[in-house]
């Protein structure tokens, strides 16, 4: 946790630094990713690709502060547009979660949520996400959620269809 703490700070200090691997790291875990999501909140984050698979995001069933704290990240980012988020123990909760920051960000191209704990009970009721309000906002190009199968999705909507796929 400390380690991310420091990174985040470094983050804030160079500017240049646009791509962050933590992937397969388990110490990271939900206090590190809660930490992560609110360097991704700043303004001054220029992370574009951000790799957090296999970190231990969600340490249990109990512990939500780790995906929380990335999905209100991912609300206010406007410069990420890669994200991994695979084999973390993401739950239904954590996916509706993901969801509902989804509304709100419109930088998000590619979104990998491979090998989670969710399943098809979180979509009810149905989440389709649309972006309406102005057509030119970019929404999520790809999704990889199960067995590395890829979906794409028009560019004017954001679409969690019934089997995990977006």
């Amino acid at each position: 946790m400390l380690v991310v703490l420091a990174l985040c700070s470094c983050l804030r200090t160079n500017q240049t630094v646009r791509d962050v691997d933590l992937s397969r790291n388990p110490l990271i875990g939900a206090e590190g990713a809660a930490f992560m999501g609110r360097y991704l909140e700043d303004r001054d984050c220029r992370l574009e690709c951000l790799l957090m698979s296999q970190t231990t995001l969600c340490a249990g069933e109990t512990d939500k502060k780790g995906v929380f704290g990335m999905a209100q990240g991912l609300k206010k980012n406007q410069t990420v547009h890669t994200l991994a988020l695979a084999d973390n123990g993401i739950t239904n909760w954590g996916a509706r979660e993901l969801a509902v920051a989804l509304q709100c960000n419109v930088t998000l191209v590619s979104l990998d949520l491979d090998s989670n704990f969710f399943d098809d009970e979180w979509l009810r009721p149905a989440h389709t996400l649309h972006t309406e309000m102005d057509p030119s906002i970019r929404s999520i190009a790809s999704c990889v959620l199960r067995n590395g199968e890829l979906s794409m999705v028009p560019q004017n909507v954001r679409r969690w269809e019934h089997g995990g796929s977006l």
